[in-house]
């Protein structure tokens, strides 16, 4: 007598249609992996424009945010050090208002859009940033180059952005940590051209608006900069766009080299501040550790060394102890 085959319900049921449905859900997921491995080999983008600026671009299709950052090669290394603050002053003046966008429409175009453009100076390059959502990238885009083509250095814009910076030092030095900061600087740079990171009253009050305006034509040419973007560009698009402005730029001549070696210092020195400002009840220390540069092959265990050494200092010295951080 034969049997009839029971048929699929209940939990034998279930439990195939589960393995079934892992499987091909294993399937799909090892076909996007495959899709997105391909995808990220494919998404970052090199050419050249008109004057020889490298740009490279990183397509993002599933990203609304668009991030464009004018690299400048140079940093504060380049300035003379009785012009410290020179690099900060000229690039911040120069985003603050153009030919086209006066410092009121300027204000207006990021705040209604909530976009983003600023710079910011370090030892060796600056940088010019700029972040928005893909509604707005064209109108913020504009902005951006014509801030960086056409800068108007207007003279009132000059004096305030002097002023805020010698209130802003002034604020730093009544902080303990700042001001063991500015102590070691000045003993490590001392004779380098790293002396230039550290701005004072005396430097920014010497700066002209002639200063400024001889730092952008030196700096903001075609063998200073490369230009990264980031979101979901039309590559056609933005490639004329950069030709017909950034890529007009002058070729200018590459930033000085900076000697990146520090003479030893032996003994190591101890400098002590005094001042009577700063409280009684807390004392602040600041080390300055020359170590290898980044192509050193020790270099990066020394990063790692330093994170650890950080870790101990705000996980276990600051829990016990308050106020300790490095």
């Amino acid at each position: 007598m034969s049997k009839k085959k029971a048929p699929l319900h209940g939990p034998v049921f279930r439990t195939l249609c589960t393995i079934i449905c892992c499987l091909a859900i294993a399937g799909t997921n090892a076909c996007v992996q495959q899709q997105h491995a391909t995808e990220d080999l494919q998404s970052f983008h090199e050419f050249e424009l008109q004057n020889g600026i490298r740009v490279i671009v990183r397509q993002n299709p599933l990203s609304r945010m668009h991030s464009i950052v004018l690299g400048i090669n140079g940093g504060s290394g380049a300035v003379a050090p009785q012009k410290a603050g020179l690099d900060t002053i000229a690039l911040q003046l120069m985003s603050l208002a153009s030919e086209r966008y006066p410092d009121s429409t300027r204000r207006e175009i990021l705040k209604r859009t909530s976009s983003v453009i600023n710079v910011r100076s370090d030892f060796d390059f600056a940088t010019v940033q700029m972040h928005t959502i893909d509604t707005y990238f064209e109108q913020t885009f504009d902005l951006f180059l014509n801030l960086i083509l056409q800068p108007t250095f207007p003279p009132e814009l000059f004096q305030e952005t002097i002023t805020n910076a010698i209130n802003a030092y002034r604020s730093d030095m009544t902080d303990g940590y700042a001001r063991a900061s500015l102590i070691a600087n000045r003993a490590l740079f001392a004779g380098h051209p790293y002396q230039a990171s550290i701005d004072t009253p005396a430097t920014l009050q010497s700066l002209s608006l002639e200063d400024v305006q001889k730092f952008y034509r030196k700096t903001l040419v075609a063998k200073r900069l490369t230009i990264f973007a980031s979101g979901k560009f039309n590559l056609d698009a933005l490639k004329n766009r950069l030709n017909t402005t950034i890529g007009a730029l002058p070729t200018g001549d590459t930033a000085p080299s900076v000697q990146k070696r520090f003479s030893r210092m032996d003994p190591v020195r101890l400098l002590l501040d005094d001042n009577a400002q700063l409280s009684p009840n807390a004392s602040y220390l600041r080390g300055n550790f020359i170590i290898a540069p980044p192509n050193n092959n020790d270099y990066w265990a020394l990063v790692l060394t330093g994170k650890m050494l950080s870790d101990i200092m705000n996980d276990i010295l600051r829990t016990r102890n308050g106020l300790v951080y490095s």
